[in-house]
C-alpha cells in the first residue's frame, strides 16, 4: 500500500490565539447596509484611484452629506493594518486533488471572491480515508478580531418548539 503522509504538528492549549476581549463598539449599531450594486465587480475591477466625483441631478454634495455612513472617524486607515500572510506551500502531488477541492467549494457558493485587505493561510491535511480536509489559519486574524459575545437564545422559545413532542 502505498501512503501518502501529510503531517500536521498539534499545538497546545496554552498557544491558542483567542479573540480580544473588549466591549463592542455600540456606535456602530445598528449595522451599515450597502447599496445594490450597479455593476458586477468580478468582471469590472476597481479602479486604484478612482474619479473626482462630479454632481448630476441624482446626487449632489448636500446627498452625500445627509446619507450617514458613520460618525466621522470610526473607520481610520491609520487603525487599519491588513494582514496579509505568505500562501502555505502545496505539494505538487495533492495539487490537482486540491484545486478540484477549492473549485467545488467556489462552485457550490461555500467560497467566493473577495478584495478584502486580510488574508489568512490555508493548507490540507490528508484524512484517514486518502481524502483531503481543508484547514484554515485564522490565528493571526483572531488577534485582531472582537469577541463579539452577544446574548444567549432565550430557553423558553427554543423549549416550546418541542411542546407534544418526544426528544430523545
Amino acid at each position: 500500500m502505498d501512503h501518502k503522509i501529510l503531517a500536521a504538528k498539534y499545538k497546545s492549549v496554552l498557544k491558542k490565539v483567542r479573540p480580544v476581549k473588549e466591549p463592542m463598539p455600540q456606535d456602530l449599531n445598528p449595522p451599515l447596509e450597502r447599496p445594490p450594486l450597479s455593476r458586477d465587480p468580478y468582471e469590472t475591477p476597481l479602479l486604484p484611484n478612482p474619479p473626482i466625483f462630479q454632481e448630476n441631478f441624482k446626487v449632489t454634495h448636500e446627498i452625500l452629506q445627509a446619507i450617514n455612513f458613520g460618525p466621522p472617524g470610526w473607520l481610520s486607515n491609520e487603525e487599519i493594518n491588513p494582514l496579509k500572510n505568505k500562501p502555505t506551500p502545496i505539494p505538487k502531488s495533492i495539487l490537482p486533488q486540491f484545486t478540484e477541492l477549492i473549485s467545488i467549494k467556489i462552485r457550490t457558493g461555500i467560497y467566493e471572491q473577495s478584495t478584502s485587505s486580510y488574508t489568512s493561510q490555508i493548507f490540507c491535511v490528508a484524512k484517514s480515508n486518502g481524502k483531503l480536509r481543508v484547514f484554515h489559519d485564522l490565528q493571526e486574524l483572531s488577534k485582531v478580531t472582537i469577541k463579539d459575545a452577544g446574548l444567549l437564545p432565550q430557553i423558553e422559545e427554543f423549549v416550546d418548539a418541542f411542546t407534544g413532542r418526544s426528544c430523545y
